[in-house]
């Protein structure tokens, strides 16, 4: 595994490391009301006391070239070829905010804090209007309340970032190294 030099790399005191998955499985038969395009969470980089990190893979990772981006985002798609190994990085970030993904199964799996986007027509393990879930006690969903649109959904994010960054962004993190 190469993980375990990312993730300690990730131990960033002064930020809350978030890590980000837009695209489902581009062969999926949902893949295009579960998908977004990477540039859609830019105004998350605007939330001072956040450092982005992409979990993306497959060919949507190829978003996080900064011209196509357009905001600051570290890449750690090379250090994460299998699950074992996205699992270590996921232990090391704060944060995961994903679209429905195996990344937010994953994340719940591992007790991680995880934000799940949720299409408007989101799977039935959703459950329905809720933003919490069953499978995973530190999962919250995020829906979208009209189909297809996304920025409403990033917009309450961005604020519940906000409030994440004051209540765990100055914690000190003990080193593990």
């Amino acid at each position: 595994m190469r993980s375990p030099g990312a993730s300690a790399s990730l131990r960033k005191p002064s930020s809350v490391n978030s890590g980000l998955v837009w695209a489902s499985a581009a062969n999926s038969s949902t893949s295009s009301i579960r998908s977004m395009p990477l540039s859609a969470f830019a105004p998350l980089s605007a939330v001072q006391g956040v450092r982005l990190y992409g979990l993306q893979k497959g060919i949507a990772a190829t978003e996080m070239a900064p011209a196509v981006a357009g905001f600051q985002i570290t890449d750690l798609s090379a250090d994460r070829p299998n699950m074992a190994d996205t699992a270590a990085l996921m232990t090391a970030l704060d944060l995961i905010i994903t679209v429905d993904t195996a990344a937010a199964h994953l994340a719940g799996g591992l007790g991680r804090p995880v934000w799940n986007m949720l299409p408007r027509a989101a799977d039935w393990r959703w459950q329905i209007d809720r933003a919490d879930t069953p499978w995973y006690p530190t999962m919250r969903l995020f829906r979208q309340r009209k189909a297809g649109e996304w920025g409403p959904v990033v917009e309450e994010i961005v604020t519940e970032l906000v409030e994440f960054v004051r209540l765990h962004g100055n914690r000190r993190r003990p080193s593990h190294g």
